[in-house]
């Protein structure tokens, strides 16, 4: 719960289940909370669920399949359905990435954008935590700066099926490739991710 003034509390409370533990900070933004969920956590996965947004109730037997029947692969990304506020869809797209494609190729991919919706995500805990989690400095673009980290050292899957429901915000609409906050976002994530990489490797020339 990061500093909700709603009743959140009141409505986790209501909930009588020892599987279920909510815990309560300042308002800190959503890197810093997930850091926070992610260092609490005891499960072998993990998975990000924001707002009002929900998943198909097949979702995680879906996603958590792959990662079993695939022990190489330490993310599973699948198709994302935009939905209105009345939970009507809209629009649905498959995740950016391809199974057969190299783990260089997804990491070039990714670095021309977003290729995935961060709510349809399952990934193993331990990778996630390999690459220390999510950059509690960033406040927009946190999920793709995440997966390209994630690429990287690990190898990523996708899962066409269209098992996670974004809930559009009036007419905000968002795309896979570009991120929120526009080109200065852009820049600085990548310029992070620059700086602790070898673009040799993935035959990049920065300039």
């Amino acid at each position: 719960n990061d500093g909700s003034t709603d009743r959140t509390s009141e409505v986790i409370s209501s909930f009588v289940d020892a599987r279920i533990r909510c815990f309560y900070q300042a308002n800190q933004e959503r890197s810093v909370s997930r850091n926070t969920g992610l260092a609490h956590a005891r499960g072998q996965f993990v998975a990000f669920l924001d707002a009002d947004d929900f998943w198909h109730p097949s979702f995680l037997e879906s996603q958590r399949r792959i990662l079993i029947t695939q022990p190489d692969v330490s993310l599973v990304a699948c198709g994302t359905c935009i939905v209105d506020m009345l939970g009507r869809v809209v629009d649905c797209h498959q995740p950016g990435i391809r199974n057969n494609a190299s783990q260089v190729a997804t990491t070039r991919l990714l670095l021309q954008g977003n290729q995935m919706s961060c709510g349809a995500v399952l990934a193993r805990i331990d990778a996630v935590r390999s690459v220390h989690g999510f950059n509690p400095t960033l406040r927009q673009g946190e999920d793709w700066d995440l997966w390209i980290r994630m690429s990287i050292r690990h190898k990523l899957a996708a899962n066409e099926l269209p098992l996670f429901y974004y809930r559009r915000q009036n007419d905000f609409m968002p795309t896979r490739i570009a991120t929120r906050g526009g080109h200065a976002v852009t820049v600085r994530i990548l310029d992070q991710v620059f700086a602790q990489i070898d673009l040799t490797s993935l035959e990049i020339d920065r300039s």
